[in-house]
């Protein structure tokens, strides 16, 4: 995805014939599937010291009937049911996404780093020089000898491919550090991805479906 900062540039040749989006992929997607919430300590303005990550489900109770039933579930009832998904909307592939979540399944992962655009200066010359640091499963990609040097624009142009598990630990981070000759380097900032998010997205199958007949076409 990319967003509006790239307005002030000319479109890059890796972008013809492909869509722009304003904002993140999770925004675009809108049927992410689990909520996300901030787990916090501590009273007044209290530290986030991670996170939890769920699904509830939704089902109507049966009614009290004319034998005196409590209204419970009915637990020979097994019908689907609805599972919900933040801001109220419904999955409408959640027996498919429920029956995959027992069965963890390793997936390929190729992830494009391209362009860094307007990133904060880390250097008395006003500019920065960064390097990629790419976090999944306890293993780190990327080294501080590809630094670029002296740039708020970098082109990374980088490549990176391991294999995951879905579901698993599937949170990739991305770390930008300003590299530094005689003091230690620097964070310049970073932000990370959850392929759970996306994989069970039935928006993104549908995008990754449609990519993959244009490149069928193309071939």
């Amino acid at each position: 995805p990319i967003d509006d900062a790239f307005s002030l540039f000319e479109i890059p040749g890796y972008m013809q014939r492909r869509d722009i989006i304003a904002g993140s992929m999770e925004d675009y997607l809108q049927d992410i599937p689990f909520c996300h919430k901030a787990l916090q300590r501590g009273s007044g303005e209290p530290k986030t010291v991670g996170y939890v990550k769920y699904m509830y489900k939704v089902r109507r109770l049966q009614e009290r009937g004319s034998n005196g039933g409590t209204g419970d579930e009915d637990p020979s009832d097994d019908s689907e049911g609805n599972f919900y998904i933040p801001g109220g909307r419904l999955n409408p592939f959640s027996s498919v996404m429920i029956e995959s979540l027992r069965m963890p399944e390793q997936v390929g992962v190729r992830l494009y780093i391209l362009q860094g655009v307007n990133l904060m200066p880390k250097d008395t010359n006003g500019l920065c020089d960064p390097y990629l640091l790419i976090e999944h499963g306890g293993k780190t990609f990327g080294s501080r000898d590809e630094y670029i040097s002296k740039t708020i624009q970098p082109s990374f142009y980088k490549m990176f491919e391991f294999k995951a598990y879905v579901p698993g630990r599937t949170d990739i981070t991305f770390t930008i550090m300003d590299w530094d000759k005689y003091t230690s380097d620097v964070l310049v900032g970073k932000a990370s991805i959850d392929l759970e998010d996306r994989w069970y997205s039935s928006a993104w199958q549908k995008m990754m479906a449609e990519a993959s007949q244009v490149m069928a076409v193309g071939e």
